[in-house]
């Protein structure tokens, strides 16, 4: 405010000295005055009214410059920055691998997946390694010794290692003894390879 007041006093000086520098120069050439005098003062007068211009356009530099432009700011090139979500905004569960992540606010989670069942065994039949090895005809625990088995037949046990344990009646068995063994009959070629008279005895549970 101070410094606006000062400006328009002094820009009201040198407006009035302009004036008077006019009025000056009309009386240098009206008077008879020597010549030295009226050179001296010309020259005085000059420099005064010089000063007063550029003082005058100074000012006017000066108010045009800091007058705001008025029009709306230049708009930035640069498209604008979504916002960033929160730090566990997003509680969708994420599958990895077989499992399951969610998303909590003092971190990750990971959810096991559910324990798989295990296939359902065919009770009449022999496993090893998982496999289907053969199948029980005439197959039970010997009512004499409950850790013994007795088999009338194992038919289609091509594939069965008579020398490994194999799993039947939710047992671990080792065959003790064999009365026959037949790779393939004629007047029953679907039996495959059938073991007859079989005893095995029970080493443990089979696993689950």
């Amino acid at each position: 405010m101070r410094r606006h007041q000062y400006s328009g006093a002094r820009l009201c000086f040198w407006f009035g000295a302009i004036i008077l520098t006019g009025w000056d120069m009309m009386w240098i050439t009206q008077t008879d005055s020597p010549l030295p005098l009226r050179i001296a003062v010309s020259a005085m007068v000059g420099a005064f009214a010089l000063v007063g211009l550029s003082e005058m356009l100074r000012w006017a530099t000066h108010e045009a410059k800091s007058q705001p432009s008025g029009g709306p700011p230049p708009m930035s090139s640069n498209p604008p920055t979504p916002p960033s979500s929160p730090a566990g905004g997003n509680d969708a569960p994420v599958t990895q691998g077989s499992g399951t992540i969610y998303n909590a606010p003092g971190g990750t989670i990971y959810a096991a997946p559910p324990p798989t069942a295990a296939p359902q065994r065919d009770p009449e039949s022999a496993y090893q390694a998982g496999v289907t090895v053969a199948k029980v005809f005439g197959g039970r625990r010997s009512p004499t010794d409950a850790t013994t088995y007795e088999f009338v037949e194992l038919k289609n046990a091509n594939q069965l290692n008579a020398g490994m344990p194999f799993e039947y009646d939710g047992m671990l068995l080792v065959i003790q003894s064999v009365r026959t063994r037949v790779g393939l009959d004629i007047s029953r070629p679907q039996d495959g390879m059938v073991y007859g008279g079989v005893v095995a005895k029970v080493v443990g549970a089979a696993p689950r």
